[in-house]
């Protein structure tokens, strides 16, 4: 599988975000902090393989709505 593009991460870190939102027995903010600190250290990564390895963890971690 290719790398995601750009758009894909986008929606991906959108996505996050609103499911944040829906969060009850969590501190959303503590939450929205970490996407957004997880989003920002892996922003320079070039390798493809890391790239597809955090973008599957984010949908994995969306559609089982669980920490992997």
């Amino acid at each position: 599988m290719s790398a995601p593009t750009r758009r894909q991460v986008l929606q991906l870190y959108r996505a996050l975000l609103q499911y944040g939102q829906t969060l009850e027995l969590t501190d959303t903010q503590y939450y929205q902090q970490r996407v957004r600190k997880e989003f920002d250290a892996n922003r320079t990564l070039t390798d493809e393989r890391k790239t597809q390895y955090y973008f599957e963890k984010g949908l994995v971690f969306l559609s089982k709505q669980r920490l992997v």
